[in-house]
């Protein structure tokens, strides 16, 4: 089974909501061993948002390919870091990143056909949440269109912390609601509608899951593969 795992910049970043903090980081790592080691093989996307500063000012100042190339990079940043992590924890994952920020010695660049042939093999594949030259910086469609790419059976992602506190903070395990209910924005969820709207096409099931969530994500996934239809929301 491949499931696809979006971390978004934030999630990097813990409360401050600015570069890398340690603990956010380890718990993501756990989450990511804990479902590869299920046997479940995992693209993972990665994003930018915790440079969003650095990437803004490439915006103001720059063409707009600069502006892209930042954000690239910024995410290359992190898939790096978190490629480091896993490394540690006896993992061999395999880094995809885009043209503009290859790193020759660690990376490949990005093709569906390259990302499937590994995840054939591989527990774990990173790549970026692409910013492209048409201006596409909505991390969850990016990841949206990678799962599609790879034929994903789910689509998870990570939220900043807290963020789905207001969701029914008595329930004991995964929140169910209707994807329809992301698309017509219903729903305050830390997930983009266009994106929604493309799960809802292609019948992908999503998991939002807080980082400090100590509800097994690859539970939840099991259980919006079941549903493709539902959100199941891990707070």
């Amino acid at each position: 089974m491949i499931i696809t795992m979006e971390v978004p910049g934030l999630a990097f970043a813990g409360e401050s909501n600015v570069g890398i903090d340690a603990e956010s980081l380890a718990k993501m790592v756990s989450h990511i061993s804990a479902v590869a080691k299920s046997d479940i093989h995992l693209l993972v996307t990665v994003g930018f948002q915790n440079f969003q500063a650095l990437v803004q000012h490439a915006e103001l100042r720059t063409e707009r390919y600069i502006f892209d190339a930042t954000a690239n990079l910024m995410a290359q940043v992190n898939a790096v870091v978190l490629y480091a992590e896993l490394e540690k924890r006896g993992f061999q994952p395999k880094l995809l990143s885009e043209r503009d920020v290859q790193t020759s010695e660690i990376s490949e660049v990005y093709t569906p056909a390259l990302a499937t042939r590994y995840l054939a093999h591989e527990q774990i594949v990173l790549c970026n949440a692409a910013v492209d030259e048409g201006g596409l910086f909505d991390e969850d469609l990016s990841a949206v269109t990678r799962a599609l790419d790879v034929a994903a059976t789910a689509l998870c992602k990570a939220v900043p912390a807290g963020s789905l506190a207001h969701l029914n903070p008595a329930a004991h395990g995964p929140v169910l609601i209707n994807s329809q209910d992301l698309v017509v924005g219903t729903s305050v969820l830390p997930f983009s509608g266009a994106a929604a709207a493309l799960c809802r096409t292609h019948r992908l099931p999503v998991v939002l899951f807080d980082p400090r969530s100590t509800i097994s994500v690859g539970d939840a996934l099991m259980q919006g593969v079941q549903a493709p239809d539902l959100v199941a929301v891990l707070r």
